[in-house]
């Protein structure tokens, strides 16, 4: 009787590219809804402006800018079908040149913006003393998130004008958020800028309901915050004897 073959390299791809995602997605917003339930004032961006302002009004508007233009950019090239960008004249290889272009640009911005933020925070007494562990986390994985991103883009720009690559990521992502079982096989031949890159952007998602990354639903879906009881200030004397 012969044994069946295990392929180490399919499996690898069924787990990471096709259950991974779905658990990540549960995760991401079973996690939001318990926080917001059982700890809502947690529920905030904890802002380190108090303890130093320099560096911060840069470093969070060019970080901010930069991640939504490039969450725009995914959103428009991932989702929308290859017929219907044909139809508005976005064919394969002028979404590739587009991607490169605009893509680059929204990148720079971005890892400029947390670079600054990596930079204030590492040389920031008062920031660096009173960051968590989840902060440094968030700006590791932000941070090869980003890196997997720009290596996606020169590598796509040097090897792919065709726009062949983005086809079978718009593929692949759309058919996962349709429940198709093999949409994973669309990611077999990705180049592996392309797929770290995807993984990393999941493990961002991962993180949202446990750091300070969830205040990004406070711009996103701000009626959350009517659910909120008041929170109440009050100030504190110290009285000597």
């Amino acid at each position: 009787m012969n044994e069946p073959v295990v392929d180490y390299y399919i499996w690898p791809h069924y787990f990471f590219f096709q259950v991974l995602p779905y658990i990540v997605a549960a995760v991401f917003f079973l996690g939001c809804f318990v926080r917001l339930l059982i700890s809502p004032y947690t529920w905030k961006s904890q802002s380190s402006e108090f303890l130093n302002k320099r560096g911060l009004l840069w470093g969070s508007n060019l970080f901010h800018i930069g991640i939504l233009l490039l969450l725009a950019g995914h959103l428009f090239g991932l989702f929308l079908p290859a017929p219907w960008l044909d139809l508005i004249g976005f064919t394969p290889p002028v979404h590739q040149m587009i991607e490169v272009i605009a893509g680059g640009i929204a990148a720079t911005i971005c890892v400029l913006g947390l670079l600054i933020l990596i930079f204030r925070r590492l040389f920031s007494k008062r920031v660096r003393v009173n960051s968590r562990w989840s902060d440094w986390w968030v700006l590791l994985i932000l941070g090869l998130a980003l890196g997997f991103g720009v290596n996606t883009l020169i590598w796509g720009a040097i090897n792919d004008s065709s726009g062949v690559t983005l086809v079978a990521a718009g593929d692949y992502v759309r058919d996962l958020f349709s429940f198709w079982s093999d949409a994973w096989r669309y990611t077999l031949d990705l180049p592996i800028w392309m797929k770290l890159h995807m993984e990393f952007g999941l493990l961002v998602f991962l993180c949202v309901p446990f750091t300070r990354l969830v205040h990004a639903w406070s711009g996103i879906f701000t009626p959350f915050y009517l659910f909120r009881p008041m929170q109440l200030m009050r100030l504190g004397v110290w009285l000597e004897k």
